[in-house]
């Protein structure tokens, strides 16, 4: 009776090796300095540099960006 050795298998699946992701802030513009409330409303009225920078903020974890948008009283 032979013994059985696991090592010499070579059905053996290689793992795959997935290339890194390019980042995701690659030439991101500045956001500039205009408070997270002023963002949203100009957001609101339709300006969308305005909600990609209010947006890149909530990304970010910005708690201020979070709550104007929260408070914002439009609905849209």
């Amino acid at each position: 009776m032979m013994q059985f050795d696991s090592s010499t298998q070579t059905n053996e699946i290689p793992p795959k090796v997935w290339p890194p992701e390019p980042s995701t802030l690659a030439g991101v513009p500045p956001v500039g300095v205009t408070p997270p409330q002023v963002l949203a409303q100009q957001a609101a009225d339709g300006r969308r540099g305005a909600a990609w920078r209010l947006l890149y903020l909530i990304i970010e974890n910005d708690p201020q960006a979070v709550a104007a948008v929260s408070s914002l009283a439009d609905d849209r």
